[in-house]
Protein backbone atom coordinates (compact mmCIF):
# COMPACT_ATOMS: atom_id res chain seq x y z
CA UNK A 1 0.00 0.00 0.00
CA UNK A 2 1.30 3.45 -0.88
CA UNK A 3 0.78 6.42 1.38
CA UNK A 4 1.08 9.92 0.02
CA UNK A 5 2.34 12.51 2.45
CA UNK A 6 2.73 16.20 1.71
CA UNK A 7 6.32 17.20 2.32
CA UNK A 8 6.87 19.93 4.83
CA UNK A 9 9.96 22.07 4.55
CA UNK A 10 12.13 22.12 7.63
CA UNK A 11 13.55 25.52 6.69
CA UNK A 12 11.83 28.40 8.41
CA UNK A 13 10.30 30.75 5.86
CA UNK A 14 10.24 34.46 6.38
CA UNK A 15 6.89 36.10 7.06
CA UNK A 16 6.97 37.74 3.63
CA UNK A 17 7.63 34.39 1.91
CA UNK A 18 4.81 32.75 3.84
CA UNK A 19 2.36 35.50 2.99
CA UNK A 20 3.36 35.51 -0.68
CA UNK A 21 2.91 31.74 -0.88
CA UNK A 22 -0.48 31.97 0.82
CA UNK A 23 -1.70 34.67 -1.58
CA UNK A 24 -0.36 32.86 -4.65
CA UNK A 25 -1.93 29.55 -3.62
CA UNK A 26 -5.26 31.22 -2.82
CA UNK A 27 -5.51 32.56 -6.38
CA UNK A 28 -5.84 29.05 -7.72
CA UNK A 29 -7.71 27.22 -4.99
CA UNK A 30 -11.05 25.63 -5.88
CA UNK A 31 -13.16 28.22 -4.08
CA UNK A 32 -11.92 31.19 -6.06
CA UNK A 33 -13.84 32.05 -9.24
CA UNK A 34 -10.99 34.30 -10.41
CA UNK A 35 -9.12 31.13 -11.38
CA UNK A 36 -11.43 30.97 -14.37
CA UNK A 37 -13.39 28.20 -16.03
CA UNK A 38 -10.63 25.62 -15.60
CA UNK A 39 -11.28 25.37 -11.86
CA UNK A 40 -14.77 24.47 -10.70
CA UNK A 41 -15.87 25.43 -7.17
CA UNK A 42 -15.94 22.26 -5.09
CA UNK A 43 -16.02 23.40 -1.49
CA UNK A 44 -18.48 21.33 0.41
CA UNK A 45 -19.99 22.24 3.73
CA UNK A 46 -19.25 20.10 6.76
CA UNK A 47 -20.36 21.56 10.09
CA UNK A 48 -17.86 21.79 12.94
CA UNK A 49 -18.97 19.67 15.90
CA UNK A 50 -17.96 19.74 19.56
CA UNK A 51 -18.85 16.94 21.97
CA UNK A 52 -18.72 17.70 25.68
CA UNK A 53 -19.10 15.04 28.37
CA UNK A 54 -21.05 15.91 31.53
CA UNK A 55 -21.87 13.70 34.52
CA UNK A 56 -25.17 12.45 33.11
CA UNK A 57 -25.07 13.30 29.40
CA UNK A 58 -23.06 14.14 26.30
CA UNK A 59 -23.81 17.44 24.58
CA UNK A 60 -23.06 17.69 20.87
CA UNK A 61 -22.93 21.22 19.44
CA UNK A 62 -22.83 21.77 15.69
CA UNK A 63 -22.24 25.13 14.01
CA UNK A 64 -24.85 25.56 11.29
CA UNK A 65 -24.83 29.25 10.36
CA UNK A 66 -27.52 30.36 7.97
CA UNK A 67 -29.67 27.27 8.59
CA UNK A 68 -32.85 26.80 10.60
CA UNK A 69 -34.16 23.76 12.44
CA UNK A 70 -36.28 22.96 9.35
CA UNK A 71 -33.06 22.59 7.28
CA UNK A 72 -31.59 19.89 9.55
CA UNK A 73 -32.59 16.26 10.12
CA UNK A 74 -31.44 13.95 12.94
CA UNK A 75 -31.92 10.19 12.57
CA UNK A 76 -30.87 7.34 14.86
CA UNK A 77 -30.51 3.78 13.59
CA UNK A 78 -28.51 0.94 15.16
CA UNK A 79 -26.65 3.17 17.66
CA UNK A 80 -25.60 5.60 14.89
CA UNK A 81 -26.85 9.18 14.95
CA UNK A 82 -26.93 10.89 11.55
CA UNK A 83 -27.19 14.65 11.26
CA UNK A 84 -27.90 15.85 7.73
CA UNK A 85 -29.11 18.87 5.85
CA UNK A 86 -28.25 21.34 3.16
CA UNK A 87 -26.80 24.81 3.18
CA UNK A 88 -27.72 26.65 0.01
CA UNK A 89 -25.34 29.07 -1.67
CA UNK A 90 -26.76 32.52 -2.25
CA UNK A 91 -25.03 33.98 -5.28
CA UNK A 92 -25.02 37.57 -6.30
CA UNK A 93 -24.13 38.41 -9.87
CA UNK A 94 -21.63 41.25 -10.15
CA UNK A 95 -21.09 43.19 -13.33
CA UNK A 96 -17.44 44.11 -12.89
CA UNK A 97 -14.61 43.50 -10.52
CA UNK A 98 -13.37 40.54 -8.66
CA UNK A 99 -15.02 38.43 -6.03
CA UNK A 100 -14.14 35.45 -3.92
CA UNK A 101 -16.42 32.74 -2.56
CA UNK A 102 -15.13 31.26 0.69
CA UNK A 103 -18.37 30.20 2.36
CA UNK A 104 -18.98 26.56 1.63
CA UNK A 105 -22.39 25.19 0.73
CA UNK A 106 -24.09 21.97 -0.21
CA UNK A 107 -25.54 18.87 1.37
CA UNK A 108 -23.87 17.52 4.48
CA UNK A 109 -24.06 14.37 6.56
CA UNK A 110 -22.28 13.68 9.83
CA UNK A 111 -22.55 10.30 11.55
CA UNK A 112 -21.62 9.59 15.14
CA UNK A 113 -21.60 6.27 16.95
CA UNK A 114 -23.63 6.39 20.14
CA UNK A 115 -22.50 4.51 23.24
CA UNK A 116 -24.11 1.09 23.66
CA UNK A 117 -27.26 1.21 25.75
CA UNK A 118 -28.27 4.82 25.01
CA UNK A 119 -32.04 5.33 25.19
CA UNK A 120 -32.60 7.00 21.82
CA UNK A 121 -36.09 8.16 22.84
CA UNK A 122 -34.49 10.33 25.57
CA UNK A 123 -32.25 12.24 23.13
CA UNK A 124 -33.35 15.86 22.75
CA UNK A 125 -32.21 18.60 20.41
CA UNK A 126 -32.53 22.38 20.24
CA UNK A 127 -31.54 24.97 17.66
CA UNK A 128 -30.71 28.61 18.41
CA UNK A 129 -28.55 31.27 16.74
CA UNK A 130 -27.17 28.87 14.14
CA UNK A 131 -26.08 26.25 16.69
CA UNK A 132 -27.63 22.80 16.98
CA UNK A 133 -27.35 21.28 20.47
CA UNK A 134 -28.09 17.57 20.88
CA UNK A 135 -28.31 16.16 24.41
CA UNK A 136 -27.55 12.45 24.60
CA UNK A 137 -28.13 10.89 28.05
CA UNK A 138 -25.44 8.50 29.19
CA UNK A 139 -26.53 4.86 29.30
CA UNK A 140 -27.34 3.39 32.68
CA UNK A 141 -24.28 1.75 34.12
CA UNK A 142 -24.46 -1.97 34.64
CA UNK A 143 -24.67 -2.66 38.34
CA UNK A 144 -23.41 -5.88 39.85
CA UNK A 145 -26.16 -8.17 40.94
CA UNK A 146 -25.68 -9.86 44.29
CA UNK A 147 -26.40 -13.58 44.16
CA UNK A 148 -27.35 -15.10 47.47
CA UNK A 149 -25.62 -18.36 48.30
CA UNK A 150 -27.64 -20.90 50.20
CA UNK A 151 -26.14 -23.64 52.28
CA UNK A 152 -26.28 -27.14 50.78
CA UNK A 153 -28.17 -29.67 52.93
Amino acid sequence: MTTLVRSISTRPASAAQSELSRVFNSLFDSATPIAGPLVQPSRSFAPAIDIVEHDDEYVLSADLPGLSEADVKIEILDDVMTISGERKLEREELGKGYRRLERASGRFTRQLNLPKGVDSSAIRASFANGVLDVHVPKPAQAKPQLVEISAAN
